[in-house]
């Protein structure tokens, strides 16, 4: 059966292989021989091997030295299962990517089309503000309108930095932090304090937008 793991149409093939030990990777080799050597036994180890054809293969070992250069033990062979769980890790990380993809168009979209036309509104409703005999009806209605503008601007640049901190690209992780803090303090009158060390460099830009979230 362990033939077979490696590729071998029997056991006799595989006992013609002038070295076995070449269809273990060196972290393979090492890790087995290492455990081996100290603990004696080892149980349920993964460990990457070379088959026949060169192609990759996973197995799980346990196994117990039964003399000084040797050991007996059983074998699973995992390497379909492996080969799933990498290809269903890269398609996550490939969902996650496009999904920070679209938020991030998400948060230009917000700040530069939609903010920027609640800005044109807030200018327009505060020149009104000026016109001359107006009733104390209508300068209400207007400081209304006014306040629901700026609470939509303010709700929209929020929303657009939840999605994609623009900060965050241009400063790192440390800024975007320190701005969300400060922006939720004035949102919610709950005061933050934040303490972020001056060593924190810039990370891989997947591993800041994770760790912001």
């Amino acid at each position: 059966a362990f033939a077979r793991m490696l590729g071998y149409a029997s056991r006799e093939e595989a006992l013609k292989a002038k070295n076995l030990d070449a269809h273990l990777t060196r972290e393979g080799q090492e890790k087995l021989y290492e455990r081996l050597k100290h603990d004696k036994s080892l149980e349920n180890e993964q460990i990457a091997v070379r088959q026949k054809d060169g192609t990759p293969g996973y197995l799980i070992i346990s196994a117990s030295q039964v003399e000084e250069n040797g050991a007996a033990g059983i074998a699973i062979d995992v390497t379909r299962r492996t080969q799933a769980e990498k290809q269903l890790s890269g398609l996550s990380r490939s969902l996650m990517q496009e999904a920070d993809k679209r938020r991030r168009q998400l948060a230009r979209d917000l700040h530069d089309q939609v903010g920027s036309q609640l800005g044109g509104i807030i200018a327009m409703l505060g020149s009104l503000e000026y016109l001359p005999d107006l009733t104390q009806q209508v300068q209400d209605g207007l400081a209304q309108c006014l306040q629901v503008a700026h609470d939509c601007a303010n709700e929209v640049r929020t929303v657009s930095h939840l999605q994609h901190p623009m900060v965050i690209d241009e400063m790192g992780l440390g800024a975007a932090v320190r701005w969300y803090a400060e922006d939720f303090s004035k949102r919610s009158g709950i005061k933050v304090k934040t303490e972020i060390v001056d060593s924190l460099r810039r990370m891989d830009a997947n591993a800041e937008i994770a760790l912001y979230r």
